[in-house]
Formats: structure tokens, sequence, C-alpha cells
């Protein structure tokens, strides 16, 4: 998007302030159009990530008590 918009406005080498202002537009609005269902895949993955750590945490526990418990 921002190559189209420099090559409509010519905005390679003259005017870095329209640029600037273009770039932080196109910004806003990929935050705006993206940034929801970013957040979403984010919060998920943050949750799934938890929940297999506290499984596996859960998992050599269980499987230090079998150890432990054969041993003796």
């Amino acid at each position: 998007m921002l190559l189209l918009m420099d090559e409509v406005f010519d905005l390679k080498n003259r005017n870095q302030w329209l640029r600037r202002r273009i770039v932080a537009i196109l910004q806003q609005i990929a935050k705006t159009m993206f940034g929801d269902s970013i957040n979403r895949s984010v919060k998920f993955l943050i949750t799934e990530t938890a929940f297999l750590f506290i499984f596996y945490l859960y998992f050599v526990q269980c499987l230090l008590n079998v150890i432990c418990f054969s041993i003796w």
C-alpha cells in the first residue's frame, strides 16, 4: 500500500512529512481493521500455552510420584 502511495504522490525523495502522515494513517487503518482479530489470536495463544504448561507440570509431578513410589 505504501509503495502505491509512493508512486501516486511521488514521495520517495520529496515531502517526507506527507509520507510520514500517510504511513501513520495506514497504520491506524491496519490497527482498526485487524486489531481485534490479532488480540483474540494472541489471547488464545497465551491461554492455550498456559494450559499446556500447567498440564505439563501436572504430568511431570505425577511421573515423579510414580517413580518415587516404585523406588521405595
